[in-house]
């Protein structure tokens, strides 16, 4: 039966660059809330994270991409570690997308955004209301004269914010979005927890 009420929320992070110290903060926030959300009779919400970042951080020494399911926990947001479940390997109707739990992952690849909500949709059927949160710096709306309008840059694939690859913009992340979902199926909520990003243009 589907969970009418209750939310599949799906946050991309993409921290394999200047925005790497973040990521646990990031992550300890997503379980402080949920933990909160849970004490008040709250809790709707299904959060599954894509994480990467190139460097160890705190007491998560690994580099690549993690997949978790996020659980609630009391973290103290000064913490160095995450508490939740990690995914080991994952599969969707494309095929088998990971096969170690820290296999990385170009998160500026249109193809793994692509494989993470098809994962996440597929594995947890039960929600029919979804969410995607982006996260990482943002530079807006792309255009010939300023390549830096993007979001999602991965520099652990070899590129810079100024490369035309790794990094995602708006204009494929519509495109896929539009062929994943449907008037019948929408995406309920689109957040881009970046810069630059609150415009009329990335709206349209």
């Amino acid at each position: 039966d589907y969970l009418d009420d209750n939310m599949l929320v799906m946050v991309y992070v993409a921290g394999a660059n200047s925005l790497r110290n973040e990521v646990l903060l990031d992550i300890n926030s997503m379980e402080k809330g949920l933990f909160l959300a849970k004490e008040n009779g709250m809790s709707k919400l299904k959060v599954v994270a894509l994480v990467d970042k190139d460097t160890p951080v705190g007491s998560e020494s690994w580099t690549g991409s993690m997949l978790y399911e996020i659980q609630p926990y009391n973290t103290d947001l000064s913490s160095t570690k995450i508490h939740s479940k990690v995914i080991e390997t994952a599969s969707n109707s494309l095929g088998d997308w990971r096969k170690s739990s820290t296999q990385e992952e170009d998160m500026g690849n249109i193809n793994t955004l692509e494989n993470f909500i098809l994962w996440a949709r597929e594995n947890y059927s039960e929600y029919r209301k979804h969410a995607l949160i982006l996260w990482n710096h943002g530079g807006g709306v792309y255009s010939d004269y300023d390549p830096k309008k993007n979001i999602c840059t991965d520099i652990e694939s070899g590129a810079t914010s100024e490369s035309l690859d790794n990094t995602l913009y708006i204009g494929e992340i519509s495109k896929l979005l539009d062929e994943l979902y449907s008037p019948d199926e929408s995406l309920e909520f689109l957040g881009m927890d970046a810069c630059f990003m609150g415009m009329y243009e990335v709206a349209y």
